[in-house]
């Protein structure tokens, strides 16, 4: 048994790779992100077709990529 374990993740495929970047700008926590303002931008930052369905697949996108850590943490600064 190997006492050693190697802790690299797999490099995210090109479309993911866009999905986080496009993220990234946008700058708001996945958790906060629906029906936002940030959320349209964010189908606009990637020129999918603006349709529920697309919404919905995005949004579950975003969610299986911060399951598995592959999402950066973003953090929104509350205005007081």
């Amino acid at each position: 048994m190997a006492d050693q374990f190697d802790w690299k993740l797999p490099p995210l495929d090109a479309e993911d790779q866009r999905l986080v970047e496009a993220y990234r700008t946008v700058g708001r926590p996945v958790d906060d992100l629906a029906y936002t303002p940030e959320f349209d931008r964010l189908v606009h930052l990637l020129g999918i077709e603006d349709t529920l369905d697309s919404r919905h697949f995005l949004y579950r996108r975003l969610l299986n990529l911060q399951s598995r850590g592959r999402l950066p943490r973003v953090y929104r600064l509350v205005e007081q």
